[in-house]
């Protein structure tokens, strides 16, 4: 490949390139670059736009006649010509062969300054080949905008879909919601009323079982023993009207402030576990006070108690001494009950639906003491939490507002 020659200033200069060139007034007035080859891929004549593609930064055209186009590609890549490979995918990696023309068909190119052209080459009956640089920066641009454009309205469609797909989610939840709280509001109604009307009847039956004991013979087991198991049934029947009733009619809260520690002390010293489990107090919030209406408070350590000590009775593990421990504590705003034994904990599956009425894993019950105590504690203001792991526990935690 031979070196490349320079054209004195004057050839520059000049409205149609050196060579024999021909160009009418027309070709040397095109604003496009315009070029043609002979069959040996030799330089014959250009146009001044092809001629401004190819000067050295002292503004001299390297170009001549009988320049081959290895001769001018060598000369591209060495001054950065082309933008540059990685960014120019009609560039590869084949040398040369990164700036040589087809031998027909258009390419497309970026050039180092950024613009971008449309080189079409046509052959001619001659033998020699026409090439027609076309500048369509424009056309990229407009091209790049409405690909950041499409790629922008992709993002705010994926984005209005899954807004759209929320806003369903959260619709579905209110409307299952609301229907829960209308069949709940329907089975308070009823249960209400069942409750009631059962409670005169079990009043009636336990007053006959006073009388029956009164008139059976002292001692004589066989009327003692089931009249004992009467009484229970009695009981258990009148535990469960309770419930119902606790449930479903929200009475307004008496309030008063309490000493929480103290106040919880005494409910405590009054409770009474079956043997073999221990109640183990952890006061610590001795000079927190707190609002509460001690009647509905009370039930609420009760039930946690109770289920504490069923659970314990169920466990397995007698490695460790059976224990419930009361745990209290103060904070700016706030004071937290803590109720935490040592049985064998609720699976996952079941922990996810102990505040759901009517949900019991027992034989027997209504499956409303859970939600009854997380029903007073809501209108205390308060919250509570249930965490439980298999084989180790579980623990009720209330948060109460604390009174200033």
């Amino acid at each position: 490949m031979r070196n490349l020659r320079h054209p004195s200033p004057k050839a520059t200069r000049r409205p149609a390139a050196s060579g024999p060139g021909r160009f009418d007034d027309a070709v040397n007035g095109l604003r496009q670059p315009f070029v043609i080859f002979d069959a040996a891929e030799r330089l014959v004549s250009w146009n001044p736009a092809y001629a401004a593609l190819h000067c050295e930064k002292d503004g001299q055209c390297i170009l001549q006649p009988g320049l081959s186009i290895d001769e001018i590609t060598a000369w591209r890549m060495r001054n950065g010509f082309f933008f540059s490979a990685r960014e120019n995918n009609n560039l590869g990696p084949a040398g040369n062969d990164l700036a040589r023309y087809q031998a027909q068909g258009s390419r497309i190119y970026q050039l180092g300054d950024g613009r971008w052209m449309l080189v079409e080459r046509y052959p001619l009956p001659d033998g020699q080949h026409v090439g027609l640089w076309i500048d369509i920066t424009t056309l990229k641009r407009t091209e790049a905008e409405l690909s950041r454009a499409q790629s922008l309205l992709k993002i705010a469609n994926e984005d209005l879909e899954r807004r759209v797909r929320e806003r369903t989610q959260e619709l579905g939840a209110v409307q299952d919601e609301l229907l829960k709280e209308h069949r709940l509001s329907v089975i308070g109604q009823l249960t209400a009323t069942v409750a009631h009307e059962l409670r005169n009847p079990m009043s009636a039956i336990k007053n006959t079982v006073y009388a029956l004991k009164d008139m059976a013979t002292v001692g004589d087991p066989r009327f003692e023993r089931p009249l004992i198991r009467i009484e229970r049934s009695i009981d258990r029947c009148n535990k469960i009207i309770e419930e119902l009733l606790d449930f479903t009619q929200m009475r307004e809260l008496q309030l008063e402030p309490h000493h929480f520690d103290a106040w919880l002390g005494e409910i405590l010293a009054t409770l009474a576990t079956p043997p073999g489990i221990t109640i183990a107090p952890e006061f610590g919030a001795s000079e927190a006070l707190a609002k509460v209406d001690s009647d509905r408070m009370r039930r609420v350590i009760i039930h946690l108690i109770d289920n504490a000590s069923h659970a314990l009775l169920e466990r397995q593990n007698l490695g460790a001494a059976a224990r419930i421990v009361t745990r209290t504590r103060a904070a700016d705003d706030s004071v937290t009950l803590e109720v935490e034994d040592n049985g064998p904990g609720i699976a996952p599956e079941i922990l996810a639906k102990v505040f759901e009425p009517l949900f019991s894993t027992k034989n027997f019950g209504t499956g409303l003491g859970l939600p009854t105590v997380k029903q007073i504690v809501l209108q205390h203001g308060g919250d509570i939490e249930l965490t439980s792991v298999v084989g180790e526990g579980t623990r009720a935690r209330i948060r109460l507002p604390r009174t200033r």
